[in-house]
């Protein structure tokens, strides 16, 4: 009897001149993002730099945004002062899902959703200069 195999021969070819580890590609073959092994986000924070308020410790402060430009919350706004949002990462609490800007007086809280109220400092994070 004959013996039956899949294929006689197998060649791999067009292999890029520097492979990358598996781990650096998707099921799809699309890469990860640079974020791919880093703990989640678990706390969000708002600091006022025009009142000298620092990043509190394990913080990130988002300083600039993807394009370039300066990340402050009350950009373009007249007299408002220069507000950051800042982001720590653990594992040791639920990761956050979602993220928003709440209008008052239009829009409710959800339910299983915080409200932001105060800066890291203790301060209103509230950056609607005209709702201050």
């Amino acid at each position: 009897m004959e013996e039956r195999r899949v294929a006689e021969y197998f060649v791999v070819a067009g292999l890029p001149s520097k492979l990358l580890p598996l781990a650096d590609f998707s099921c799809d073959g699309a890469t990860l993002k640079s974020t791919h092994n880093l703990p989640p986000i678990t706390d969000i924070s708002v600091i006022n730099r025009s009142l000298g308020e620092i990043v509190p410790d394990g913080y990130t402060c988002i300083e600039l945004t993807p394009s370039g430009l300066l990340a402050n919350l009350n950009h373009g706004a007249l007299r408002a002062p220069e507000m950051f949002l800042c982001y720590r990462r653990g594992r040791d609490k639920q990761p956050l899902v979602d993220i928003g800007v709440l209008y008052e007086g239009r829009e409710r809280v959800m339910a299983d959703s915080q409200v932001v109220e105060f800066t890291h400092g203790g301060r209103s994070a509230n950056i609607n200069p005209s709702g201050q």
